[in-house]
């Protein structure tokens, strides 16, 4: 499988989330970290006349997560030039952008029906043959490929990073049951060769 990855996505901006997004930005990638929006302003955006609609506001989740990752001990950042590398955004306004990356990294809650909800809008915009994998340690890859399309399950799997990623050196790929062998190959190669892991095959 010859594939490139340049743009990645990552879904859910929370301690892994963020920090994985970074790991790559590390290595050079463009990516693109999305959370929720919130379900209206507080205080302090309230008292500058700020509504739901500024991205300021939609963004503020995301904005908070990561600059609290950039912040953490030890560094997930290699240099600041790495911050650079990520745009900040939200599920609502920017999934839409997916359709751009190579690799799209979900690393929202452990709970199977928020997953299906996040896999719902990534099928409504990446391109056939964008690589879709999941940071889930707990819920059965063959679980949250069910319903999918083919397109999607043929390109899905695990990819379960541990905290903090910079420093782990373990990545986890597991397979669903349509992965592609080459897919996995790929995963296998590249967590080696450029995200600097020992990287395994596990069974799902």
């Amino acid at each position: 499988m010859k594939k490139s990855i340049k743009k990645v996505t990552v879904l859910g901006a929370g301690i892994m989330g963020s920090r994985i997004a970074l790991h790559f930005a590390n290595i050079g990638c463009e990516v693109l970290l999305l959370d929720m929006v919130p379900k209206e302003p507080n205080d302090a955006e309230k008292a500058k006349g700020l509504d739901i609609s500024s991205p300021l506001v939609r963004n503020r989740i995301v904005s908070d997560l990561f600059q609290a990752a950039c912040k953490a001990s030890p560094s997930p950042i290699y240099s600041q030039k790495s911050l650079s590398k990520v745009k900040l955004g939200n599920f609502d306004d920017d999934m839409v952008k997916i359709k751009e990356v190579d690799w799209v990294i979900e690393v929202v809650v452990e709970k199977l029906e928020i997953k299906k909800l996040i896999y719902d809008k990534v099928e409504q915009h990446r391109k056939p043959g964008t690589l879709v994998t999941s940071n889930t340690s707990g819920i059965p890859i063959a679980l949250m490929e069910d319903g999918r399309s083919e397109d999607f399950k043929q390109h899905f799997c695990g990819t379960h990073f541990f905290n903090p990623p910079r420093y782990l050196r373990l990545l986890e790929i597991i397979p669903g049951t349509t992965t592609r062998p080459e897919v996995i190959d790929f995963l296998l190669q590249y967590g080696d060769l450029h995200l600097g892991k020992t990287t395994v095959l596990c069974k799902d």
